[in-house]
C-alpha cells in the first residue's frame, strides 16, 4: 500500500510517496516557475516510472496549490499538520521545526511523537521577510544561479550588515554594497545572515526554542543559510539539524496523513483535473477593472538612440557623463552642442567598477583618436566611488543630472518620471528650473527590479514581456504597496490558476500605481511628461503609466541614458575653461572602496552630534563608583527628554547612573537580535541599548511607563506618550527576560495629567524600591524637578541665541524629528555632517522658537508632534530656514504628521526622509544634495520675511453636535451593525442620514492615492469610502461626516483631522466634519444618552446572533427604532432568542474575535475572515462594542475626580446595569464579562495605564473572553502600533494558564494566502 503527498508552494512542487511502514519510497522537488500544473504532471510521470506498477492507494495535497486541486481526485490536508508529521519522520527526536520556503516561513514548536496537543505555530505575515524568495531574486540579480549560491557565498570573508526589517529593504542595502565595491561572495553571505535575522525577528519573535530543531523547506538545502541560522540562533549542528528530503518534509507528512486517514486517491481524476481544470475564480477585486494595455501605444523605445556621426580629421572635444545605478551603468559622450556622439548602456551586475571600465574601453575602441575628453561628471548612487576611479571633474546627484538631461531632450518639459532598477524619481520643473522632486523612500516599491525578477520567476524573458502583456485582455489587479506584498498576491493568484499573461499585465499596472502613490503622491503633474530610465524599454509599463494617468507620456530620445547625458552637460557647463582631471580610458589604480563598517557606523564624534549630546546629557559622569548600585538608562526614546530630571534624581539617592553608549553597529546588531516584532526603528534601537546595559551588569534598568507628560504651552486636552512609549518598559522586560538575569526593572508610571496626588506616591514607591526613605526621595525629586526646569530654560535661551546668530545671507537647515530622531547618531543619518561639508549650518528643531499650532491642530496630543509642527511653522515663514524632516518607518504618529508637515510647508521646498535599518548613506546623500541643489537654482516661491508668525486659520472641524444645521446630510462610517442602528435613530429624530457605501477595491485604491508611508489601512479605506460617497451626492448637498475623535494616544484619534486635510486638498471643503470627543459621551443629555446606550446594546445582540439570522434581526431592530419600541425590555426578548439560537452545539470551533473596531466591524477590512470562518461552521463571537466603550468610558471617568460627574456616573451605571440584565437572559451565550472589575483588573495587570485604540479592553478581553472560547483571533490594520504592542506582550502568554490561544492578524487590503494558512493551522490545533 502506497500513499502520496503533494505540496505545491509559491515556487516549487514537492511530492513524496511512502509505504505502509512509513518508509519514503520516492521523493522529488522541482521549481515550477509559475506553471505548477505542468510541473506536477511531470513529477507524477517520473514517480510512476520509478515505482513501476505499484498502486498508490491513498493521497492528499497541501500548500498554496491545494485550492487548485483539492477535491479533484485528491483530498486536502492542513500544511502545518503535514509539516509536523513529516518532521517527526525525518528527525524523530525533533521538538521544533523551522521551514523556510519560497514565499512562506513557519516556526512550529512544542510537539513530540507522543503529544501534539500543545503545538505552537508562528508564520510570516504578508511580508516575505525571513523566506527564501529573496535569496533567489538576489542571486538572479547578481547573475548567479540559485544552485551556485552556497558555493559562491562560502568564499565570503566578511558579513556586511543588511537591513533586517524586510527583504525589499535588504535589497536596497545590497545594491549600495554593490556600488561601494563589496565583493559578491560577501554580499551573498550578508544576505544569508539577513534572511536568518529576518526569520528570527519576523517569525520566531522571541518564542521558546525546544531542541533539537529540524530545518526543513527548500532553503534548507542551502548550507550557507544553514550555518547563518545556526550563528544567528546560537545553535550548534546537533541543535539545528537538517535531514535527507527535508525540502519535502510537508509532502512526506501529507503522505503519512493520507495513509493514516485513509484518504483515497483517484489518480485518473487528478490527471484529468490537471488537463482540464479551468482557473479558479480569481480573488474578488470589486470596483476595479484594468484596461488591456495594447491600445495605449507600441514601439516607443524603438529608434531612440541614434548618435551624431563625427566628420573630419580633427579632435572633437567631448564631455563624458557616467551614471552608476543599481541595474545599469551608463556612459555618454556629448559634444559642445549637447549632441550625443556615443553612449553605452551596460548591466551593473553588482560590479560597477568593472562595468565602467568596460564602457570606457568600448568607447575608446570606437572613437580612439577622434575625440578629446574635456571634462567628466559622475552621477547615480555610485558617483563618488566611480568619480575617484575615473578622475571626475564634477560629481552631481541624479536628480540634478536627470533634470538637466530631460531639459536638453525637450526644452518644454515640466515633469520627469524616472523608474530605475532600484530607485524611482519624480521631478517637477518650471522654466527649466527644478522646483520640486521626490524619490522612493527606503523601500523599492515602484521600481523596475521587481518586474524583472518576477518575469524570470514566471518563466518570461524580459525582452518578451511586452508581447506577453499585450496578449492579456484581463490584467489582474495586484497589491499596490510593498513589492513583497505583490509577490504574495502573485502566489495567491497562481494558486488559483491565474494565467501568466494576465499577471504580467497586472505587474505593469502595479509598478506604475506603486510609483504614483508612493513617489509622486499628490504632487501636481504637468503637461509635458518625459518618462526616462531603463524601464521605459518595457512597453507594458509605459502603457500602464498612460492608462492610469490618462495623459500623454513621452519616451524621449536616449531615455535609457538621460542621467549620464545630463551629467555630461553639467560637466561642460560647470567646468568652463578648467582643465580636466580625467584619468584616461584605462584607469589602472584600484578604487579606494569605502570600508563598509566605517561607512555605516553612525558618526558619533561629529560636531553636530557632540553638540546635541553634550547639551542633553550635560553633567553626565561616566565613571561609576564600584561601591554603589547602578541604574542603567538607555540612550533612546524618552531618555533624551527625561535625563535632566532623572539623572540628578538617582544621583541624589546615592546611585550610579550609566547611560548606554551612543548608537553604534553593536547597538544595531543587538537591536536586531532582541526585537520581537516590526516596531518602528527607534523602538528596535531601544532593545539594542537595553541589551548593552544588560551586558554591563547594571543592577536596575530604568524604563518609565510614560503615560502623559507635562508640556507647558500645550492646548490639547491631553499630552500622551505614543503607543510604543507607553508600553516600552513591558516590551523590554519581555525581550530581555530581566528576571532571569537578576536585573530589576524600574518603571514608575509618569502621568502628570493625574496630578500630584498620583505622581507623589509613584516617586515614593520608586524610592522605596531603591531602599530610600520618603524624605530622601522627596529631596531627590526636588533636585530632579529643579534640574528639569533649568533644562527647559536652557532650551529657550539656546533657541534665542541660535536664531539671533543666523547669517541672513546664508541658507540654514533645520533637522526636524522627535528629539531622539535628531540626537541619535543612527537616526539623524549624519545629515548635518554632510551639510557642513557643503558649507551649510544645521540646527536641531529645538533651536527654533515656539509657535502656536493649536488653531489648526487643536487635538495634537503627542508632545513630539507639537514640537514637529511648531518647527515646521517657523521654518515655513522664515526665508533663510529650510526643513529636513526625518520620519521613522513603522511609526504610527509619523503617518499623519508627515501629511500635516506637508500642509504647513505649502509650496516651500522641504525634504522628508524615512529612516529605518537601511544602512547605506548613499541614498540619503543623494536626497540631501538634490535638495540643496534645487534650492540653489530655485529662486521662486520664497516666503517673505515676516515680523512674527501669521495666525493659522481655525480648522473646520465641529466638536459640538448642537452646531449642526437641520439641512446637514449626515454620513456615518460603516461599522456593522452599529452604524445601521445609529443611522435609523438619527433618521427617527429628523436627520437626513446615510451610511458610507461598503468598502470596495475602488475606495481602497482611492484612499491609497493619498498615502505616503505606512498609513493604517483603516484610515486609508475610510478616506476612500468618504470620497466615493461624496462623489455620488448632489452638488448642492450639505454632507457632514460624523466621526468621533478621542484624546489619544493612537493614530485613530487623528483620523478626523487627517480626513479634513485630504478633503480640503481635493476641493471638498464643503464636506464638513462633526467630531465630538468620544470621552464626552457619558455626559450627554439624557435624551441623547439613552438612545446611544440602546443602540450599542442592540448592535451587540445583533452581532451575537447566528450569521443565518443576523440581518433579519437587524431589520427587526431598525423597525423597533422607527416604531419607538426599542427598550431594554425588547432587548431582553432578543437576548432570549439569541440564547435559544445558540443553544445548539457548534459544528466547528468556538472562536472569539477582538481588535481595532474599524477592522473588526467592517468585513471588507478584515478580508471577510470572520464571515469565512462562520461559513466553515465555526461559531464566531465578536467583542461587543457596548462593553468595549463602557470600559473605555469607565477608565476615563475613574482617572480623576473632576470627570466623575453625576451625569457620567449615571450613564455608566445604567449601561453596566443593562449589560448585566442582558447577560442574565443570555446566560452562557453572553459575550459580556460577568465581573467588570475583574476585566479592569486584567487590563491593569497586562498594560497598566494605557491610552490608545481601546488597547486596555483588547488586552483584557482576550484573557477574559466567554468561558467556552477555544481560540481568540485579534484583527487590526497592518502597522497599527497598539496591535503590534499587544501582539508582542500576548505572544505565548495566552497559552497555558487557562487562557484560550490567540492568533493576531493584520490587514492591508492585499489578499494574503499566508493568513489563511495561519488561521487554518491555528484552528486545526485548538
Amino acid at each position: 500500500m502506497l500513499s502520496m503527498g503533494i505540496d505545491i508552494g509559491y515556487s516549487s512542487v514537492k511530492i513524496a510517496i511512502t509505504d505502509a511502514n512509513g518508509t519514503i519510497r520516492h521523493a522529488a522537488y522541482r521549481l515550477h516557475r509559475g506553471n505548477a500544473g505542468q510541473t506536477l504532471k511531470a513529477l507524477l510521470a517520473d514517480a510512476r516510472e520509478a515505482l513501476g506498477k505499484e498502486r498508490i492507494e491513498y493521497g492528499a495535497i497541501t500548500g498554496s496549490g491545494r485550492k487548485m486541486l483539492g477535491g479533484k481526485g485528491i483530498a486536502g490536508v492542513n500544511e502545518v499538520a503535514a509539516l509536523v508529521e513529516g518532521a517527526l519522520l525525518l528527525a524523530p527526536n525533533c521538538a521544533s521545526v523551522i521551514e523556510i520556503g519560497g514565499q512562506s516561513a513557519k516556526y512550529v514548536t512544542d510537539f513530540s511523537q507522543s503529544d501534539k496537543t500543545g503545538v505552537q505555530v508562528s508564520m510570516n505575515s504578508s511580508c516575505s521577510s525571513g523566506t527564501g524568495s529573496f535569496l533567489e531574486e538576489q542571486a538572479s540579480r547578481l547573475s548567479i544561479d540559485i544552485e551556485q549560491y552556497a558555493a559562491t557565498a562560502s568564499r565570503g570573508t566578511h558579513v556586511p550588515r543588511i537591513a533586517g526589517r524586510c527583504s525589499v529593504f535588504a535589497k536596497t542595502d545590497i545594491i549600495h554594497h554593490q556600488q561601494e565595491g563589496t565583493p559578491v561572495p560577501d554580499i551573498l553571505l550578508g544576505l544569508a545572515h539577513a534572511v536568518a535575522k529576518n526569520y528570527r525577528s519576523a517569525v520566531m519573535r522571541g518564542m521558546d526554542k525546544p531542541l533539537p530543531i529540524l530545518f526543513a523547506g527548500g532553503v534548507s538545502k542551502n548550507r550557507v543559510l544553514v550555518e547563518a541560522l545556526r550563528f544567528v540562533l546560537k545553535l550548534d549542528e546537533k541543535q539545528l539539524v537538517t535531514a535527507n528530503h527535508g525540502e519535502s518534509a510537508a509532502a512526506v507528512g501529507t503522505a503519512l496523513l493520507a495513509a493514516r486517514q485513509q484518504l483515497a486517491l483517484d489518480m485518473d481524476s487528478l490527471l484529468a483535473a490537471l488537463e482540464t481544470t479551468a482557473p479558479l475564480p480569481l480573488l474578488a477585486e470589486k470596483g476595479v477593472t484594468l484596461e488591456p494595455l495594447g491600445r495605449f501605444g507600441s514601439n516607443d523605445a524603438k529608434n531612440k538612440h541614434h548618435c551624431v556621426q563625427l566628420h573630419g580629421t580633427g579632435l572633437t572635444d567631448c564631455w563624458l557623463g557616467i551614471d552608476v545605478g543599481s541595474t545599469s551603468t551608463n556612459l555618454v559622450l556629448a559634444d559642445q552642442e549637447n549632441r550625443i556622439i556615443g553612449y553605452r548602456y551596460l548591466r551593473t551586475s553588482g560590479d560597477p567598477v568593472t562595468a565602467v571600465k568596460l564602457g570606457l574601453r568600448e568607447l575608446h575602441d570606437q572613437f580612439r583618436d577622434s575625440i578629446r575628453i574635456a571634462g567628466v561628471a559622475t552621477t547615480g548612487s555610485g558617483r563618488y566611488m566611480i568619480g575617484r576611479l575615473v578622475g571626475a571633474d564634477v560629481v552631481r546627484d541624479e536628480i540634478t543630472a536627470q533634470a538637466r538631461g530631460a531639459l536638453a531632450l525637450n526644452p518644454d518639459v515640466d515633469t520627469v518620471m524616472e523608474i530605475g532598477g532600484q530607485d524611482s524619481k519624480f521631478i517637477a520643473l518650471n522654466n527649466g528650473v527644478v522646483t520640486d522632486f521626490q524619490m522612493n523612500k527606503i523601500c523599492a516599491a515602484g521600481t523596475g527590479s521587481f518586474i524583472e525578477e518576477q518575469a524570470k520567476k514566471l518563466g518570461i524573458d524580459l525582452n518578451d514581456l511586452g508581447e506577453k502583456v499585450f496578449e492579456s485582455q484581463n490584467p489582474i489587479p495586484l497589491g499596490e504597496r510593498c513589492t513583497v506584498f505583490m509577490e504574495t498576491a502573485i502566489a495567491a493568484h497562481l494558486a488559483h490558476g491565474a494565467e501568466v499573461k494576465d499577471l504580467a499585465a497586472g505587474l505593469c499596472y502595479s509598478i506604475v500605481k506603486n510609483y504614483l502613490n508612493r513617489v509622486v503622491g499628490q504632487k501636481p503633474i504637468g503637461k509635458t511628461i518625459l518618462f526616462q530610465g531603463g524601464v521605459a524599454h518595457n512597453q507594458g509599463v509605459v502603457n500602464a503609466l498612460r492608462a492610469v494617468l490618462d495623459k500623454t507620456v513621452i519616451v524621449p530620445q536616449f531615455f535609457s541614458v538621460s542621467g549620464a547625458f545630463g551629467a555630461a552637460i553639467l560637466a561642460r557647463e560647470q567646468m568652463q575653461e578648467a582643465k580636466t582631471a580625467f584619468k584616461g580610458f584605462s584607469p589602472q589604480e584600484k578604487t579606494a572602496h569605502i570600508n563598509q563598517e566605517q561607512a555605516k557606523t553612525p558618526a558619533t564624534e561629529s560636531a553636530f552630534n557632540r553638540d546635541v549630546q553634550d547639551f542633553i546629557f550635560d553633567g553626565y559622569e561616566q565613571e561609576p563608583d564600584p561601591n554603589k548600585k547602578t541604574v542603567g538608562m538607555a540612550r533612546a526614546l524618552f531618555t533624551y527628554g527625561m535625563f535632566p530630571m532623572f539623572y540628578p534624581f538617582f544621583k541624589t539617592l546615592g546611585l550610579n547612573v550609566v547611560l548606554s553608549e551612543p548608537t553604534s553597529e553593536k547597538t544595531i546588531r543587538l537591536a536586531q537580535e532582541y526585537s520581537l516584532d516590526e516596531t518602528c526603528y527607534p523602538v528596535k534601537l531601544m532593545n539594542g541599548h537595553a541589551a548593552e546595559l544588560v551586558q554591563k551588569n547594571v543592577d536596575y534598568l530604568f524604563f518609565p511607563d510614560l503615560y502623559t507628560v507635562a508640556h507647558p504651552g500645550s492646548q490639547s486636552r491631553q499630552n500622551y506618550g505614543c503607543a510604543y512609549m507607553q508600553l516600552a518598559f513591558k516590551i523590554i522586560n519581555k525581550a530581555m527576560r530581566l528576571e532571569e538575569k537578576g536585573i530589576r526593572m524600574l518603571a514608575p508610571t509618569i502621568a502628570f495629567n493625574l496630578g500630584p496626588d498620583f505622581m507623589r506616591p509613584m516617586f515614593m514607591d520608586l524610592g522605596a524600591q531603591l531602599g530610600c526613605t520618603p524624605e530622601q526621595t522627596m529631596q531627590a525629586l526636588q533636585k530632579g524637578m529643579e534640574s528639569y526646569h533649568a533644562f527647559e530654560q536652557r532650551i529657550g535661551q539656546r533657541a534665542k541665541e541660535a536664531m539671533a546668530s543666523l547669517d541672513p545671507t546664508k541658507k540654514t537647515f533645520v533637522l526636524i524629528s522627535k528629539i531622539y530622531g535628531v540626537a541619535d547618531p543612527a537616526l539623524n543619518l549624519g545629515i548635518a555632517d554632510r551639510l557642513a561639508e557643503m558649507g551649510y549650518q544645521t540646527l536641531p528643531f529645538f533651536d527654533t522658537p515656539e509657535a502656536d499650532i493649536f488653531r489648526d491642530h487643536p487635538n495634537m496630543y503627542w508632545p513630539f508632534g507639537q514640537h514637529i509642527l511648531e518647527a515646521a511653522r517657523v521654518v515655513r515663514h522664515h526665508p533663510n530656514l529650510h526643513a529636513i524632516f526625518l520620519t521613522h518607518h513603522g511609526c504610527g504618529p509619523d503617518t499623519v504628521l508627515s501629511h500635516y508637515f506637508r500642509d504647513i510647508m505649502e509650496d516651500k521646498p522641504h525634504l522628508t526622509i524615512e529612516v529605518d535599518e537601511h544602512s547605506s548613506a548613499v541614498g540619503v546623500i543623494t536626497r540631501v544634495e538634490a535638495f540643496v541643489n534645487s534650492l540653489e537654482t530655485n529662486s521662486g516661491n520664497t516666503p517673505e520675511t515676516v515680523a512674527g508668525l501669521p495666525e493659522s486659520p481655525l480648522v473646520n472641524i465641529m466638536t459640538d453636535p448642537q452646531s449642526l444645521t437641520q439641512e446637514a446630510q449626515l454620513l456615518l462610517p460603516r461599522l456593522y451593525p452599529y452604524s445601521q442602528i445609529f443611522s435609523e435613530q438619527l433618521a427617527a429624530s429628523g436627520r437626513d442620514t446615510q451610511i458610507l457605501p461598503e468598502t470596495d477595491t475602488a475606495s481602497i485604491e482611492a484612499g491609497r492615492r493619498h498615502t505616503v508611508a505606512n498609513e493604517y489601512f483603516s484610515m486609508a479605506a475610510l478616506l476612500g469610502d468618504v470620497q466615493q460617497a461624496v462623489n455620488t451626492m448632489a452638488s448642492d448637498s450639505r454632507p457632514v461626516l460624523v466621526l468621533p475623535q478621542n484624546e489619544g494616544a493612537e493614530v485613530d484619534g487623528q483620523y478626523a483631522r487627517f480626513l479634513r486635510s485630504k478633503l480640503d486638498q481635493q476641493g471638498l471643503g464643503h464636506v464638513e466634519l462633526l467630531s465630538p470627543f468620544l470621552e464626552d459621551a457619558p455626559s450627554l443629555p439624557l435624551a441623547l444618552a439613552t438612545p446611544l446606550q440602546l443602540g450599542l446594546l442592540a448592535g451587540d445582540m445583533v452581532l451575537l446572533a447566528p450569521a443565518s439570522v443576523r440581518d433579519e434581526m437587524l431589520q427587526r431592530v431598525v423597525a423597533m427604532v422607527r416604531e419607538q419600541t426599542l427598550t431594554l425590555e425588547s432587548l431582553c426578548d432578543m437576548a432570549n432568542e439569541v440564547r435559544t439560537q445558540r443553544a445548539a452545539p457548534a459544528k466547528g470551533k468556538r472562536l472569539f474575535a477582538i481588535g481595532e473596531p474599524l477592522v473588526l466591524y467592517n468585513s471588507v477590512l478584515n478580508d471577510r475572515l470572520l464571515q469565512w470562518l462562520e461559513e466553515q461552521g465555526h461559531r464566531v463571537t465578536s467583542a461587543p462594542l457596548g462593553e468595549n466603550l463602557y470600559h473605555f468610558w469607565n477608565d476615563y471617568t475613574q482617572e480623576t475626580e473632576d470627570r466623575r460627574t453625576p451625569e457620567a456616573l449615571r450613564f455608566l451605571n445604567e449601561l453596566r446595569h443593562a449589560m448585566k440584565v442582558l447577560s442574565e437572559h443570555l446566560q452562557e451565550a453572553s459575550p459580556y464579562a460577568p465581573d467588570h472589575e475583574r476585566l479592569a483588573a486584567a487590563a491593569d495587570a497586562q498594560l497598566g495605564h494605557y491610552a490608545g485604540s481601546f488597547g486596555r479592553y483588547r488586552a483584557a478581553k482576550a484573557r477574559c473572553c466567554p468561558p467556552d472560547t477555544q481560540g481568540v483571533i485579534a484583527v487590526s490594520s497592518m502597522y497599527e502600533n497598539t496591535g503590534i504592542s499587544l501582539g508582542i506582550l500576548q505572544r505565548g502568554a495566552q497559552n497555558g494558564n487557562g487562557h484560550a490561544p490567540l492568533l493576531s492578524l493584520t490587514f492591508d487590503g492585499n489578499r494574503n494566502e499566508n493568513d489563511a494558512t495561519r488561521t487554518e493551522s491555528f484552528i486545526h490545533y485548538l
